[in-house]
């Protein structure tokens, strides 16, 4: 065990090394580009319907009346669900969004350790 022994004199550095001067050229390291914003959709007006006006009584098939009640109660079903689920969206894009940045960041992590890495296997071939 005497025999392995880490160097710890030098430690991983905060920024990159510029290698823009130096003759090595690095491979391209793709750029993750966000999604630009989208532009918010035009508010089309709708044409105000027109008042029919009915001298008598209306005819609804019961069948037809019971359909037209039960689409009514899903419809107010859903409007009560809509805030939770809008919540529940924002939610989870603003996780994806955490997650995304997260990863970037490790990303850029293993590129300045690599780069290091680099810099210190190959320093003595440089010179």
């Amino acid at each position: 065990m005497d025999s392995f022994e880490t160097d710890t004199s030098q430690s991983v550095p905060d920024s990159l090394p510029d290698f823009a001067s130096k003759q090595m050229v690095a491979p391209e390291i793709p750029y993750f580009e966000t999604e630009p914003e989208l532009e918010p959709l035009p508010i089309l007006e709708m044409e105000k319907p027109q008042k029919h006006l009915v001298a008598g009584p209306i005819f609804v098939r019961t069948d037809k009346y019971s359909q037209i009640l039960s689409n009514l109660d899903n419809m107010a079903a859903k409007v009560l669900e809509s805030p939770e689920t809008i919540y529940m969206l924002k939610n989870l894009k603003k996780n994806a969004d955490i997650e995304h940045s997260n990863y970037i960041k490790l990303l850029e992590d293993i590129q300045r350790k690599l780069i290091y890495i680099d810099n210190v296997l190959f320093e003595s071939m440089r010179e």
